[in-house]
């Protein structure tokens, strides 16, 4: 049984190779095993992928004090923002853009104007997503220093 062959690996740890390689060939009559060795690849793969759902647990907020914030995933993770806010104490109001930006080009999704003294959520239509090749940039283009926050969910783990 092919379960048998991999019960001393973590179902973390398990790779394509290693099931094959427990598996070796399996035939179509052999629905045991067949069976077995498609369940253990969805069950290695769910734990690394959420799909649009949050990972239980896989929540984060980023947090800057000054003129700009940066959301970059690691490699081979995906990020999903839900929120972003500006808290303004630099004595007048301030302009915050929230760009998509792939490290040459931006996109601005939002702009907020936030008066001094206030702490304002930045309205999203969607959740964005972020790749390590395309990131969340928050930018004060007045130049005062506010605090930006952006609450995230890692929606793909990498290995």
């Amino acid at each position: 049984m092919i379960r048998d062959k991999l019960h001393t690996i973590k179902v973390e740890d398990v790779t394509q190779a290693q099931i094959t390689s427990a598996a070796g060939p399996v035939f179509l009559s052999d629905h045991l095993n067949l069976a077995q060795a498609r369940d253990i690849a969805q069950y290695a793969h769910s734990t690394r992928t959420f799909g649009a759902w949050p990972d239980p647990g896989g929540g984060s907020v980023a947090k800057a004090d000054g003129t700009s914030l940066t959301v970059t995933p690691a490699e081979g993770n995906e990020y999903s923002v839900y929120a972003v806010s500006v808290a303004n104490a630099a004595g007048s109001g301030q302009t915050v853009q929230v760009q998509l930006y792939d490290g040459s080009d931006d996109v601005i999704i939002a702009v907020l104007e936030c008066p001094n003294g206030a702490h304002t959520p930045i309205a999203l239509p969607y959740p964005i997503i972020l790749t390590p090749q395309l990131y969340l940039r928050c930018v004060n283009t007045t130049g005062g220093t506010v605090t930006i926050s952006a609450a995230y969910h890692n929606v793909v783990r990498g290995s």
